[in-house]
């Protein structure tokens, strides 16, 4: 049992730091891209700054999500541990 445990860390230190450089390539990536966003999807001049706010939001909660993705593993292995018992 505590060599599963200890494999399962390292597969969540792995997870952690693979999923969190590609969280924060998401994130950086639409903050960069968002800024001609508005131009050229011609969005009027009145609302381009919350259209390009609204879009670099939700790029950067997309970040977060992929960053946080792992630590939900060890719920959804309780999970199916639990059913296979019933």
């Amino acid at each position: 049992m505590s060599g599963k445990m200890e494999s399962m860390g390292g597969v969540m230190k792995a997870g952690a730091i693979v999923f969190g450089v590609q969280g924060f390539i998401v994130a950086g990536g639409s903050t960069y891209v968002c800024a001609d966003g508005g131009h050229t999807l011609q969005i009027e001049p009145t609302l381009r700054d919350e259209f390009i706010f609204l879009l670099r939001a939700s790029g950067v909660m997309l970040g977060a999500t992929f960053c946080m993705k792992i630590w939900g593993t060890p719920f959804w292995e309780f999970q199916r541990y639990e059913c296979a018992k019933l």
